[in-house]
């Protein structure tokens, strides 16, 4: 196994460059904080009960069987700005690759619920971003430019 990993063919294929993977957590990040805030006009239409999916609605015919949200138990405009802002503040740690891996965790949640709060809205877009934070969380997106990075070089 060790010859396996120290291949030549092991490495460009399996082992990516921390530029690479530093530069594709920015790029990410930048695609998921545009994706929460264009939905923030409409945040009374869709994450509220003043709007057109109450979350009584939700609650009680699912949209998807194995669905959760955390704005299934939002119900004024205030509660769904609050939990977005949460999210807003996810992304710009994951941007900031400030505790990366658990970001890149808590991502993938946040956009999962956005999603599932509003099933009909979801398109194949949606589901390919969470497919690639699905697959992201397995890679090191907290190598290089990040402060994950600088403070493991200045403890060194």
């Amino acid at each position: 196994m060790e010859r396996f990993k120290n291949s030549l063919y092991a490495r460009q294929v399996f082992w990516g460059s921390p530029v690479t993977f530093g530069v594709a957590r920015v790029l990410l990040a930048l695609l998921l904080l545009v994706d929460v805030l264009r939905r923030w006009p409409d945040l009374d239409v869709w994450y509220t009960n003043a709007g057109l999916m109450p979350n009584h609605t939700m609650l009680w015919a699912p949209q998807a069987k194995l669905g959760f949200s955390i704005f299934y138990g939002v119900s004024e405009l205030h509660e769904a700005r609050f939990f977005v802002g949460l999210i807003v503040l996810v992304y710009l740690g994951l941007l900031l690759g400030w505790k990366t891996k658990l970001m890149q965790l808590l991502a993938l949640a946040a956009q999962l619920s956005l999603n599932c709060r509003i099933h009909y809205l979801t398109n194949g877009g949606d589901n390919a971003l969470s497919v690639l934070l699905v697959w992201t969380a397995f890679l090191p997106l907290g190598e290089w430019l990040s402060i994950d990075s600088l403070r493991r070089a200045m403890r060194h």
